[in-house]
Formats: structure tokens, sequence, C-alpha cells
């Protein structure tokens, strides 16, 4: 499996319900009706930041990347084949562009390491981590996971029914 998953740096001045609006009602049902592009997908998730845990977290905004989309994919060709449909460059890219910015945007194939499933309806907490070069994946691993312990346990997020580390 290709798993890719974008975090798309919104528009200024647009706020999270208008691009879960646009996401939902224009976005997503584009993408979806152009075969050529989503009749490869396996998956398609948008997954929108909670407004209640980041500020109970960090206090703040996290950058201007309010939504996490996740697209899984056959395998790598299946991904080049989406993307190569003239329907992506004509349709697609030009309405990301009325909800994003592209230069501060991060589009990254993913390898997805679940830390934790409740099997109970709740938040995922997405955990995304990009090892300096160099660095030994595995301790930097190990010490994230140790200092995720400690957020866990805040009040509110014992109930997120998934946490998910992804290294981008």
């Amino acid at each position: 499996m290709f798993k890719l998953m974008i975090l798309p740096e919104t528009l200024k001045g647009l706020s999270r319900r208008a691009l879960r609006q646009h996401l939902e009602t224009i976005h997503a049902p584009l993408c979806l009706g152009l075969p050529g592009v989503c009749g490869r997908f396996t998956r398609y998730v948008h997954h929108y930041v909670l407004d209640a845990a980041i500020d109970h977290l960090l206090g703040k905004r996290v950058g201007h990347w309010d939504v996490l989309t996740t697209i899984c994919f056959a395998d790598m060709g299946s991904f080049q084949a989406s993307i190569s449909a003239p329907e992506y460059a004509l349709q697609v890219v030009p309405d990301e562009n009325r909800f994003r910015v592209a230069e501060g945007s991060i589009a990254c194939p993913v390898d997805e390491c679940v830390l934790r499933e409740s099997g109970r309806s709740g938040p995922t907490l997405f955990y995304l981590r990009r090892a300096r070069p160099g660095s030994d994946r595995d301790a930097v691993g190990a010490e994230w996971r140790m200092r995720l312990r400690a957020i866990l346990e805040m009040p509110g997020l014992e109930s997120a029914e998934k946490v998910v580390e992804v290294y981008v």
C-alpha cells in the first residue's frame, strides 16, 4: 500500500469552518467525481483539527494547517496514474488553490505506526515526526513515544480512539 498524507496550509482569512465546508461540499465531490483521479484511491479521509484539543495541548493554533488528508493507493503506480490524469491538473489543482497556499502545504508518503487503538469511537491523535538526517529513527521514536505518554494522560485525550505516529 502507498499512503499519502497532505497538510494543506489554509489560505489566510479562511476559517476552519469554511475550509471544512469547502472540502466536504466542493473538493471531495469534485475528486470523487473524476474516475481518472479517484478510481485508484483505496481510502480518502479528511481529519479536521479540533479547536478544543489544540487549545488544551498547546494553547495556540498549530500554524495554518487545519486539516490532514490521507489518501491510500494500492501501490506507487496507482498514485502516479492518479496525479497524471489530465483531470487532476485541469480540475483538482485549481480547486486546491481556492483553499490552500501551495508553498506552505506539505504532501508526503508516510509510514504509519499505530501506538494505541482503543476500539472506541473518538478523536484520533496524529503525531507527525520528521527524523533529522543521520539520526537513529528508532531511538528518536522511543524518546518521542515517552513524551507522548504524558500528553495522552491529559484530560480529554484519554478518549482518543487511536494514536498514530507518522514518519514524514
